[in-house]
């Protein structure tokens, strides 16, 4: 309520902004990597038609495949844990490789290296950009 105006709106889910507005672009900061299911995710925010996509704060990590990690929460701050995605940078991206192309990739702005069982955590951000269909 503080920050929405004409131009920024804030939603409880995907399926309630599309449902009022028409974006062109997605922001995803730090909310994928927590999801239950973040494919199924993945595919409905793919089949929206937004025109770019950007993922920032996203969790990857120098692995075979993706991981499910948990993390915990300084007891400093409060004492919890959460489930957490660590995507394969390269199997992540060509999640959207059939209608997007990744522009360009960035170090987040809390990147840290942290190393899990000799595996590098890491945090990156990533804009992706609607491929344009092809006249024949």
């Amino acid at each position: 309520k503080q920050f929405a105006n004409s131009q920024l709106n804030f939603y409880y889910d995907l399926e309630e902004c599309l449902k009022r507005e028409t974006p062109d672009v997605l922001l995803a900061s730090s909310f994928i990597e927590y999801m239950k299911d973040p494919f199924a995710i993945i595919n409905k925010i793919m089949n929206a038609g937004f025109e770019y996509l950007i993922f920032d704060r996203t969790s990857f990590i120098e692995a075979m495949d993706h991981k499910i990690l948990v993390q915990k929460v300084s007891p400093l701050i409060y004492d919890a844990s959460y489930p957490l995605w660590a995507f394969n940078y390269h199997k992540f991206t060509k999640l959207f490789a059939k209608k997007y192309d990744v522009i360009i990739s960035f170090d987040s702005y809390c990147h840290t290296d942290i190393f899990i069982d000799n595996f590098r955590l890491y945090w990156k951000g990533i804009l992706l950009k609607k491929k344009q269909k092809q006249l024949l």
